[in-house]
């Protein structure tokens, strides 16, 4: 294309040199045509020269053969339109139009030719007149490039630019693109806007610092973290993390972010993906509250069992004492003995352990759960609930826990929470039953089914099991398994399934590997009452 000029200056003198010196033309003819056709055959890319008026080929160099796969005789009897795909003869026409006019000195365009075997290729088109003693003569050369394979390597680079605009915009996330030195944002997504409730021009003059509080909740400093961790990511690592980030409004919020570098040139520039997490926060405090509160509530029945237990045992000697201080006073009273004072004594006792003994009964009325109206309770929502509620638990106690729940409503009733109390004891136990096991992969699987006129939930483990001592004492009140146990909770589960008309028992799994603890209750119709729901997650 350098060569450009100094061909139309050889055109020019190939056309119109002899018109100088008449004596001189054959020879200046000559030498030329020689340049001329040297020159031609030598430069890269296609040149033809064609009759303006017409539209005729007059000649074209072995270049142009090649890229238009038409001889040089050939191509002589066709026009330049002829070889022009009719969708871009328009535009050719028009520019060449207002070069003829004078308009335009020299015009260049990308259009596509058709090949001899049908087939396209897109050039890259340059036009200049041909000129005689500074007038435009009637023909024009043009210069013709292939951009075929460029044209096609650009529509591609467009279309995976254009995917991964549409992957970005359409990403559940937040997504930013960070120029680490300058510390601004240079590009991001629709998600992104919204999160921090900014226009675009107003995200375009924002960076990391403007976005986030002066501190983090951990008390490190936003800028100086922010640094550190941009260094890490334009390092090559990958950095996970939590940040507090807060809107144009001043509004916090908790973001998970994902932090990696991006390829660029003299730039050091850094992917952010931001995925709101404050309601899974908020969520997660409310599991742990509700935690809290459970562990609460069965202390509270383990306190009131062992008042039951103590008043239990504490009624016992005291109907002996009011026994032996009646007895006493019959046969005083049978032997005419003239003891006053023993007969008013031993009436003393017998009074104040009569009211003793009433003391304790009304202790453990007190004691003892109020018979509360039971309702139609579907025991898949009570497993789903209560796993809900231990999920964050079995994390903490690397256990993966399973659940296999009935394909319709297993329908009980009873008390929502007795229930959920039950399950919380026998999943935390098969947790604390890993405590001194060596299986790699701990699991815990809570199935619910119907038997019958039953209903049946099973709590499995693959833990060590029941020892043969252990399997018919783990019931018993005081009696427990484990070394800080205070040997209740199991007796309060069965205390619990006992008043709801059903039962607990306790097995090992096949070829004693694991424990399976089943409760069974009565069923009900889900059909005959109104289900009512319950949530408490």
């Amino acid at each position: 294309l350098l060569m450009w000029p100094l061909g139309l200056l050889l055109l020019n003198l190939a056309y119109h040199g002899a018109s100088k010196q008449p004596n001189a033309a054959q020879q200046v003819g000559t030498d030329s045509e020689y340049l001329l056709e040297t020159f031609l055959d030598q430069v890269a890319v296609g040149v033809a020269i064609i009759h303006t008026q017409s539209g005729r080929f007059v000649r074209v160099n072995g270049k142009y053969e090649s890229l238009i796969g038409i001889s040089n005789e050939e191509i002589r009897s066709k026009t330049w339109q002829e070889v022009t795909h009719p969708d871009d003869v328009g535009s050719n026409a028009d520019k060449l139009q207002l070069l003829c006019e004078g308009q335009l000195s020299e015009f260049e365009l990308e259009k596509r030719l058709i090949r001899g075997d049908g087939t396209t290729i897109w050039v890259n088109l340059k036009v200049s007149p041909t000129r005689h003693q500074g007038e435009i003569a009637d023909h024009h050369i043009a210069i013709v490039e292939d951009i075929t394979e460029r044209r096609q390597a650009a529509l591609k680079l467009a279309e995976s630019e254009h995917r991964f605009r549409t992957l970005v915009e359409n990403a559940p996330e937040a997504i930013i693109v960070l120029d680490v030195d300058q510390l601004r944002f240079v590009d991001f997504n629709e998600n992104a806007l919204r999160l921090f409730a900014a226009s675009r021009e107003e995200m375009a003059n924002l960076g990391p610092i403007q976005l986030s509080p002066e501190f983090q909740p951990d008390g490190r400093s936003s800028s100086v973290a922010a640094q550190e961790l941009f260094g890490s990511a334009l390092a090559g690592e990958t950095a996970v993390f939590e940040w507090t980030h807060c809107d144009l409004q001043g509004i916090e919020f908790i973001c998970e972010l994902h932090l990696v570098r991006l390829p660029a040139t003299g730039r050091s520039l850094v992917q952010v993906s931001l995925t709101d997490i404050s309601q899974r926060k908020q969520e997660e405090a409310k599991l742990r509250q509700q935690q809290a509160e459970l562990a609460h509530v069965s202390r509270l029945s383990i306190m009131g069992e062992m008042v039951a237990q103590i008043a239990h045992e504490i009624n016992q000697p005291l109907f002996a004492i009011t026994n032996y201080a009646h007895t006493c006073s019959r046969v005083l009273s049978d032997k005419n003995l003239d003891l006053p004072e023993i007969v008013t004594w031993c009436g003393d006792i017998e009074r104040e352990s009569t009211r003793a003994a009433e003391i304790i009964r009304r202790l453990r009325g007190f004691m003892r759960k109020s018979d509360q109206p039971r309702t139609p309770t579907d025991m898949n929502t009570v497993v789903q609930e209560t796993i809900g509620l231990l999920t964050p638990d079995a994390r903490h106690h690397d256990v993966t826990l399973r659940m296999k729940l009935a394909d319709e409503p297993v329908m009980i009733l009873g008390e929502f929470i007795d229930m959920q109390q039950v399950l919380v004891n026998l999943i935390r136990n098969a947790y604390e039953s890993f405590a001194d096991s060596e299986v790699e992969h701990r699991l815990v699987t809570v199935t619910t089914a119907t038997c019958g006129q039953s209903v049946e939930v099973a709590v499995f483990d693959n833990g060590p099991g029941f020892s043969d001592s252990d399997v018919h004492k783990i019931f018993d009140t005081f009696y427990s398994t484990k070394y800080a146990g205070l040997g209740m909770g199991l007796a309060i589960s069965r205390t619990l399934t006992e008043a709801h008309g059903g039962s607990l028992t306790a097995c090992n799994g096949e070829d004693s590997r694991g424990a399976i603890l089943r409760i069974s209750l009565p069923r009900i119709a889900a059909a005959s009452q109104e289900i009512v729901e319950h949530s408490h997650v």
